[in-house]
């Protein structure tokens, strides 16, 4: 199907100049040329080619079977699995499901040439610098295809063999001071005192659309006064110099917050693609109102979130924050505020050249294979007394920990090779605790002295396997999520769990050999999300778990229960609640029908599970195997899943198809599996 449902990108705030040039890329698309055709857009960084590209493309888009935007490839091909996850893109965004999922970039290859190189497709290759990544993500897709490509190298377009080329200019004067006048004022009108005052602006911007919207985004709100500070400090850099001169607006981010540059920095260096509500959890953990922060930065230009609430930056913003925490030292890592390069880190790491000015360690390239396996002494990270964010995998750490991190707010440490952590590890201003796919046994000797660590919000210990008990939760008083998916060996959970008066988020998934919860588990008045899926030797529940009344979510899949507690139906707020794969349970409790918040049922797979209760009465979705609903029930249903329902009684069929025919058109259930597009029982 040519279009369907697709959402337009956003372009920009104010596109100014924009149609001329979408027309002109749209006549090289409409020509007569067979094939795929491939443009090439080329020109200056912060000349408009993104902001290009994305308009020729919510243009064209309802012409193509499948389309996608691959933004910022540039920078995701350096990452770690980063050509995977444009890979990953491209099949979802083409095919328009996230069910096929990819595992390596040969897989990813395949997986494009068999879904999707038989369609008509419209792919946007943005900021691209080097040719290697099109070999993983463009296949011999179907006639009539378009690939537009954007890059500052025009000579790289000659190697890919496009079909065109268009390069974009910087804007005229008459555009140019439309761009900066509704940018600094939010409409085309100019108070006569800025007038002048305008002109030396625009000529210092020499019509690059990025340097205009961030000095107008500057400029919005500001006095006379302050125009002329910025004029002042424009004068001093040379015309050409565009980097220096975009730097301007992080120094005046200064008078406004002085920690703003460091959200900034923090954002160039390491969060550019990652979700807003990630990046402010960690920044939280060192800055307060990261939120409003991160709004400054966008209302500045300095900073853009996309429709999947993820953080963008253009490339010369980021390149200008990392030159920024570079400290004037490029040759010298070991001087650097803020540490992202694999090897870099190996460099100071190995020959201990790190010093008071390293803040933050998180490699964020592909070659972080440089680091795996090397093992240092803590010493190394002692003049690292600043150190905030340390990030490392498959590395071993030795000796006395004692008075080492005391700054340190997030340790992530994937697979640690200790059995226990030192009784001298005590960082007491951490906040988020990694230790996914250790080795530990349990978090520190039993006869140790365990410290407090009384700001700790996150703790991660997942597929640690062998892992067989928790800590004492008295020392996580502040503890919000707990994570011990995958932890096949654990065999029980400490019984102060009830202590986390603060926790929102358990998750036990895949915990094979835990037999049982505690009962003290339902004092957790404040858990939102209970994971115990898979958790295959639980037998039961515990019986109050009614009384965790703040629950939305409950996933219970997969275990060996053969009823749930009665007081499960009396939980007000719970929402969604999964009870797959269950092959013991036989029935729901009476109250079951109580659960007037619940939205969301999955009871599909559960073989034995013949009785079941009134449903709730606002529920939206359910997912059954052994179970159909009866009118009432069908009124307040939109989504039913009937998969897994080829072993239905021929009397609970008629009945059910009878009230479906009868009321289908005064009903809006969409029903999945066993019907046939007519509706009929297949």
């Amino acid at each position: 199907m040519i279009g369907g449902s697709h959402i337009p990108l956003d372009v920009a705030k104010y596109p100014v100049g924009l149609d001329s040039h979408v027309e002109d890329i749209t006549k090289l698309i409409s020509s007569d040329k067979e094939g795929v055709i491939r443009i090439g857009v080329h020109g200056m960084g912060g000349v408009g080619k993104t902001t290009l590209a994305k308009a020729v493309y919510n243009k064209h888009y309802g012409s193509f079977h499948g389309c996608c935007f691959l933004a910022d490839v540039r920078e995701a091909s350096t990452r770690e699995n980063g050509l995977v996850s444009l890979q990953q893109k491209l099949i979802d965004n083409v095919l328009k499901r996230k069910n096929v999922k990819i595992d390596n970039v040969d897989q990813g290859i395949e997986l494009i040439r068999a879904r999707i190189c038989s369609k008509k497709v419209l792919i946007v290759i943005n900021d691209l610098d080097n040719i290697m990544p099109l070999e993983f993500i463009v296949g011999p897709f179907a006639m009539g295809s378009i690939i537009i490509i954007t890059t500052r190298n025009e000579d790289l377009l000659d190697s890919v063999r496009v079909e065109a080329k268009y390069k974009v200019n910087g804007l005229g004067d008459v555009e140019s001071c439309q761009l900066l006048i509704q940018h600094a004022f939010g409409d085309n009108k100019i108070p006569d005192t800025f007038k002048e005052l305008s002109k030396e602006i625009l000529e210092h911007a020499g019509g690059l659309p990025l340097a205009l919207k961030v000095f107008g985004s500057n400029l919005l709100n500001q006095s006379e006064r302050d125009w002329r500070w910025l004029i002042n400090k424009l004068k001093r850099i040379p015309i050409g110099d565009v980097e220096n001169k975009l730097k301007i607006s992080y120094h005046a981010l200064k008078s406004v917050d002085p920690m703003l540059q460091n959200v900034y920095l923090d954002i160039a260096c390491f969060f550019v693609g990652l979700k807003k509500k990630e990046v402010v959890n960690i920044l939280e953990t060192c800055y307060t109102f990261v939120d409003r922060h991160i709004d400054i930065l966008n209302k500045r230009c300095l900073l853009t979130t996309n429709d999947d609430d993820e953080l963008g930056m253009h490339d010369l913003l980021q390149d200008m924050g990392r030159n920024i925490a570079r400290n004037e030292s490029p040759d010298e890592p070991g001087k650097h505020s803020r540490l992202w390069v694999s090897k870099d880190i190996c460099d100071v790491l190995k020959k201990k050249k790190g010093t008071e000015a390293i803040e933050c360690i998180i490699p964020r390239d592909k070659n972080q294979d440089v680091l795996r396996g090397l093992s240092f002494t803590t010493k190394t990270f002692k003049k690292m007394s600043k150190l905030r964010f340390l990030y490392f995998s498959k590395v071993n750490l030795t000796g006395s920990f004692e008075n080492m991190f005391e700054d340190l707010r997030v340790l992530c440490w994937n697979c640690c090779p200790l059995q226990w952590l030192p009784s001298d590890f005590y960082p007491d201003k951490i906040v988020i605790l990694e230790l996914p796919r250790s080795n530990l046994k349990t978090m520190w000797d039993v006869n140790m002295v365990t410290p407090v660590l009384g700001k700790l919000k996150t703790l991660n210990m997942s597929y640690s396997q062998d892992l067989t008990t928790t800590p004492d939760f008295t020392k996580f008083p502040c503890l919000e999520t707990l994570n011990l998916n995958g932890c096949e060996s654990l065999e029980e959970v400490h019984m102060s769990v009830e202590s986390l008066v603060r926790l929102n988020f358990l998750y036990m998934h895949g915990c094979k050999k835990l037999r049982s919860l505690p009962d003290t588990i339902c004092n957790l008045t404040a858990l939102i999300v209970l994971d115990i899926s898979k958790c295959s030797s639980l037998k039961a529940l515990p019986i109050q778990l009614g009384n965790i009344e703040s629950l939305t979510k409950l996933s219970a899949n997969d275990l060996s229960v053969s009823y749930l507690p009665d007081s499960v139906g009396y939980l007000p707020k719970l929402v969604e609640l999964e009870l797959r794969y269950n092959e013991n349970l036989r029935t729901l409790p009476f109250s079951f029908g109580r659960l007037s918040d619940l939205k969301k049922l999955d009871i599909s797979c559960c073989d034995h599970l013949h009785l079941v209760r009134k449903l709730p009465p606002n529920l939206k979705r359910l997912d059954a195997s052994k179970y159909v609903p009866g009118l009432e029930d069908l009124i307040s249903i939109r989504k039913l899943d009937l998969r897994g329902c080829a072993g239905l009684t021929n009397d609970l069929t008629k009945r059910f198809f009878k009230v479906y025919s009868e009321y289908r058109h005064q009903i809006s259930v969409h029903v999945t599996g066993y019907l046939d597009q007519k509706g009929r029982p297949q």
